[in-house]
Formats: C-alpha cells, structure tokens, sequence
C-alpha cells in the first residue's frame, strides 16, 4: 500500500483506513465502509451501532479499530471530531515528493488500488438494476452539482450514442422545480452525488421518492446508502494520492454502463446510431477520415 507524504495523515481516521484497506478481512471491510461513510459525522454514533449498520459483530469492531492504531473506540471518536475530512482539498502546504517519477507512479497506484476495490465492493445485484433501469425508462434524465456535474455531462454524452431519451437536469438551483415537473414514473434519474455535496442533493432523493420516481445515485465511499424511495446506490472508491479526490472509478463505471445498455438494447442501439450517423453526415460536423 502507497501513501505519500502529502496525503497520509495519521491523525485522520480514513487515511488509517485506505493504508490497510486491502489487508482487512471482508467483515472489517464493510465495517471500514460504514465508517467511511460517516465521514465526519462518526462522532456520533457508538460502536455498536456501527457494527449494526455493517453487519459485523461488537467483537469484529473492536479488531477494527485496533488495527487502525486506536485502543478504543473512543479514541477514533474524539480524533475524528478534532480532524476535519469534509474538503477533497487536503494536504496543501505539505511538502511534495520531489521526484515527479515517484509521484506519478504513486497516482497511478492510487487509480489502480480504486478501480480494485470497487471491483470488490460494487454490488452486482445494484448494478444489473441500474442497467435495467437504463436500457428500459422512457427518460434518462442525468445530473450532477459542483465536481459532480461534470461526471454528468460525460454519462450523458456516452448514453446518447446507445439511446435516445437521455436528458440533463439544470444545475441552476431556480430551474429544479420546472425541470422535475416534468420527471414521471416511467423516468429515472443519473444523480452524480460524489463529495462535496450541496443540500440539493437530498432534496431531490426526498422529492423523487414522494414521486415513486426510481434513482441511480452515483457517489464516493463517503455517501450513506439512502432510505428514501428506490435508490439504487452505486458507490466508487474515490480517494486520490494527491489533494484532489480520483473519479477515475466514476469515469470508467458510466462507460460499463452505457456499453451494456448497448448490448442489451441491440436493435434498438443499432437504430439509433445509424439515424445519428445520417444526421452527421446531413449536418456535416464531423470531419472524416
């Protein structure tokens, strides 16, 4: 495991947990995610109920937070609440490895060890859902806030070449209301959610589900699984090796997902490009080789 000396900061409870993430044994690691769900929040939850949301046992808590460097619980609590977490930006000011080699080979690590453990932790029965989900709704609509709006134009830009009916949602927060007027039943939403995230974001779960409207929540490790309404939540490790948090498991997921829609969509993908691809030519936009 790589950490740098511009991120590792003994004193913050989930860079304990990303130095030996991979070594934790499958109980500790749901637990480890639970925790890292919490965020800043850790200070105020026990133990026990901890271990409840995770499905662990007390005992298998204790073994966790031991490993972590802590000799009790309550020593991760007070250090959680004394160190904030809340900011990807962390780390300015520190010194930077001096031998961009290095790190750049530690970035790469980084990106390596997130797209592995995604691999692990993404659940496939939440992912062949939202596939269905995807290939069958009348309407896409995508959207995403602050970083996240980016990741939600790229899904929305990748599912158009595999299927018509794909829609952004506004960012401005004065457009919300008319823009979900519209969003019914037979829709679904693509909510890029990853941190920072603004209040909207809940808003929005909260108001879909009064709609019986179904969402594709897309998010880091540091997002709780929602209980509102049907939420099928898709969480991607996301911690960078350098001040900046990596959407590099985001990035590659959206493109799973729109080349299955496309596989499982055929006909109607095929149809779909050639009618794009006429449209190109009609329109000439597009330089040929």
């Amino acid at each position: 495991m790589i950490e740098t000396a511009l991120t590792a900061d003994p004193a913050r409870i989930d860079d304990r947990i990303l130095a030996v993430y991979d070594d934790l044994s499958p109980r500790q690691q749901r637990l480890a995610d639970v925790v890292l769900e919490c965020g800043g929040d850790l200070v105020g939850y026990s133990a026990t109920t901890l271990a409840r949301k995770a499905g662990v046992s007390k005992a298998t808590a204790a073994r966790l937070f031991q490993r972590l460097g802590y000799h009790r619980f309550e020593d991760a609590r007070y250090a959680a609440a004394r160190v904030p977490w809340a900011s990807p930006l962390r780390g300015l000011g520190q010194e930077v490895p001096q031998a961009e080699q290095d790190a750049l080979g530690e970035h790469l690590n980084r990106e390596v060890e997130n797209l592995q453990r995604s691999n692990r932790s993404i659940d496939r029965t939440a992912l062949q859902r939202a596939i269905q989900l995807l290939s069958a709704k009348r309407v896409v609509w995508v959207g995403g806030f602050r970083m996240s709006y980016a990741i939600a134009r790229y899904l929305q830009s990748v599912l158009r070449n595999v299927r018509a009916g794909v829609r952004p949602i506004s960012d401005s927060a004065w457009e919300l209301a008319e823009v979900f007027a519209e969003i019914g039943t037979d829709d679904v939403l693509v909510l890029a959610a990853f941190r920072r995230r603004p209040p909207q974001v809940e808003r929005i779960l909260q108001v879909l589900a009064e709609r019986s409207v179904p969402v594709i929540l897309l998010s880091d490790m540091t997002a709780a699984p929602s209980s509102r309404g049907d939420v099928v939540h898709l969480r991607c490790h996301s911690r960078g090796a350098t001040i900046f948090d990596s959407h590099t498991v985001a990035f590659s997921l959206i493109n799973f997902l729109c080349s299955q829609v496309g596989t499982r969509c055929l006909e109607r993908t095929d149809a779909h490009i050639n009618d794009v691809e006429r449209l190109h030519d009609a329109f000439g936009d597009i330089i040929p080789r």
